[in-house]
């Protein structure tokens, strides 16, 4: 075998690897989206047509699989990110506008991250990968928000992120899903919470 066999045999591997890797992630999304909140190395093995000792190649074990399928779904669902009309309009346009975002993202998300949660030794990855992901929507709402957030004292900018931020956190979603509330009732809540602490 000449170097230049070698260096395709290597990226053929790599990309096969690559591969069975997104294989493995995109089915326990798609078996936790469907109703499957703890789904087994079997299934998972069968979903994404891997091996149940090739899946423990790519990954060291099933709480790793589940943090980093987190992240791989914030990706997935990136669009949702949005805000329509971002910056625009009246306070109460923005407002709502956030609201859709934010309701559309989380239902989306709920399922898994409410999985990975079940699984503890998930929790400390999946907080980490959430975290990659939720720091830049913290931008979005300065941004979004910011006549709103100029016209707070210098000092207290930062608090009045915050608070924002816990508002509308995803476990203050679960929360609220956890005691019956629909859609509209939530984006009563928000919509009530928003406008205390931007008037």
């Amino acid at each position: 075998m000449t170097p230049g066999d070698e260096s395709v045999a290597v990226d053929g591997r790599t990309a096969r690897r690559d591969r069975n890797r997104r294989a493995v992630l995109n089915a326990i999304i798609d078996l936790i989206q469907e109703g499957n909140p703890l789904p087994t190395v079997a299934e998972i093995s069968e979903r994404s047509g891997t091996s149940h000792r090739s899946l423990f190649r790519y990954f060291d074990d099933l709480d790793s699989l589940f943090a980093e399928a987190v992240l791989v779904a914030y990706g997935r669902y990136a669009p949702l990110s949005r805000i329509h009309r971002f910056g625009h309009g009246t306070r109460s346009e923005r407002i709502d506008n956030l609201i859709a975002q934010r309701l559309a993202l989380y239902d989306a998300m709920a399922p898994l991250v409410h999985s990975g949660r079940r699984r503890r030794g998930a929790m400390e990855p999946m907080e980490l990968a959430m975290a990659q992901y939720m720091g830049p929507m913290r931008d979005q709402l300065a941004a979004h928000f910011g006549p709103e957030v100029e016209a707070c004292p210098v000092g207290e900018r930062g608090a009045l992120l915050d608070a924002v931020e816990a508002l509308l956190s995803i476990e203050g979603f679960e929360f609220l899903r956890r005691n019956q509330r629909s859609d509209e009732e939530i984006a009563a809540a928000y919509r009530a919470g928003l406008h205390r602490l931007l008037r």
